[in-house]
């Protein structure tokens, strides 16, 4: 019976703990919410899914934010230029351009664009302590998870979800 009860401890105990969110470094001054980790796989999911099939959107809501960094690579890009939504990102003293989507099909054009720059070989990875701090001085909200670096051998893109993911 001890060894029984041992067991279901040991177990239970390996559960609760199994439940935790995994911790990152956070610089300080950033404000940083983590959710769950059925919330993070769950976007993680998402992301892989839609890298690997040509038409699926599901990650994708009719907002959607594109930083100064990849907006200069795409702002030429014929099929996005007629996409209104500027933005001017503050980030020290400078003054950037980046762009933000407000139709659910300009978010899949611009989102088409990123997986046309994707090879098969990308990691997903929670972001280090360099990439909160820039992340953190082009925006003007808390980051909240889920939050995922997708890098390429080329390229770091940081993918902010919404929770309700």
């Amino acid at each position: 019976m001890k060894l029984k009860s041992t067991l279901f401890l040991l177990f239970f105990i390996n559960f609760i703990f199994g439940q935790n969110t995994e911790k990152i470094t956070i610089p300080n001054g950033v404000v940083y919410k983590y959710v769950s980790n059925n919330i993070n796989e769950n976007a993680k999911k998402l992301i892989t899914e839609s890298l690997s099939q040509k038409d699926n959107f599901q990650l994708l809501d009719k907002n959607l934010m594109i930083g100064p960094t990849l907006w200069k690579r795409f702002q030429n890009i014929e099929n996005l230029k007629s996409i209104p939504g500027n933005v001017v990102f503050h980030i020290d003293d400078m003054q950037v351009e980046g762009k933000m989507s407000e139709k659910l099909d300009d978010s899949k054009k611009i989102w088409s664009e990123v997986k046309n720059e994707i090879s098969t070989n990308y990691k997903i990875r929670k972001a280090n302590e360099d990439e909160l701090k820039y992340y953190w001085s082009t925006i003007s909200f808390d980051i909240e998870e889920p939050l995922y670096i997708l890098e390429t051998e080329q390229h770091k893109y940081i993918l902010n979800f919404h929770k309700k993911i």
